[in-house]
């Protein structure tokens, strides 16, 4: 049974908490991170939508955008 979607956002508080101001601050120009917002709504969309593949896609999106940015600021 798949878990409660509550329950698999709240596992990354305390990864997001550390690294959200680094990612932000990576993401040094206004497009770069109006693209991020893009991102999460694309996965807001999908998820409204009821669409898991889109869903999924854009969450794969977001985490590979997400660690190329921690790793290109040091974060290891």
């Amino acid at each position: 049974m798949p878990l409660p979607s509550c329950i698999l956002v709240d596992s990354f508080r305390v990864v997001t908490r550390q690294t959200w101001a680094i990612g932000w601050r990576s993401r040094a120009t206004h497009e770069n991170r109006q693209e991020n917002i893009r991102c999460h709504e694309r996965i807001a969309t999908a998820i409204l939508a009821q669409d898991p593949g889109r869903a999924e896609a854009a969450i794969g999106e977001h985490f590979d955008s997400a660690v190329t940015v921690l790793l290109r600021a040091g974060v290891r």
